[in-house]
């Protein structure tokens, strides 16, 4: 074993803010190069043979990269890549007759999946559909002045969202919804 990798490995099996798991890979690296029978490194650590043998040979197989964790593709995704932007067009529609306001049932029904899943989405993207948040919009130039010298004059006209963002990783999707036919702060589905 190269003097790095053995200065590496015992840094890796001393370190404080290391994760557990890979200090007890680079210590049964360790440990078996410098000797050590496999049941012996295995009853010191409560673990079985066949775990200090796994490691050590991706050790050799692989060096110091071979103790880390491999990428994992992880469970697959059960809803469209498009599903986060198709929510964002539709809340900035009118709900249907009969309701004020989306709820997280009528939009899985209008796009035909879980109620589950779109609370995951909005969850997710920080967007909470029964806060509102208005501004007002003025045509007029003077505005700014006439709204401080005049306050009954006020020109402006309320526009309420929909919705509340309330983290900042929802602007990906507001963005790719803006990007995608959208105009100004709102996604127009048309």
């Amino acid at each position: 074993m190269p003097d790095k990798e053995r200065e590496a490995l015992e840094k890796l099996s001393r370190g404080q803010k290391t994760e557990k798991r890979l200090v007890f890979r680079s210590y049964f690296t360790l440990a078996c190069s410098s000797g050590k029978m496999i049941r012996e490194i295995a009853s010191e650590l409560h673990t079985r043979p066949n775990t200090v043998i796994q490691w050590r040979e991706r050790y050799l197989r692989n060096g110091l990269k071979g103790l880390y964790d491999e990428q994992r593709t992880g469970k697959p995704k059960k809803y469209p890549e498009d599903l986060k932007i198709q929510i964002v067009k539709l809340i900035e529609t009118d709900p249907p007759p009969g309701h004020a306001t989306w709820n997280a049932r009528l939009i899985a029904e209008k796009l035909n999946v879980s109620d589950d899943t779109i609370w995951n989405i909005l969850r997710d993207e920080g967007i909470q559909l029964q806060r509102h948040r208005s501004w007002c919009v003025s045509t007029d130039p003077e505005f700014t002045s006439k709204s401080v010298d005049e306050k009954l004059g006020i020109q402006g006209i309320e526009r309420p969202t929909g919705y509340v963002q309330t983290r900042s990783t929802s602007s990906n999707v507001l963005k790719e919804c803006q990007g995608s036919g959208g105009q100004g702060d709102t996604c127009d589905p048309g």
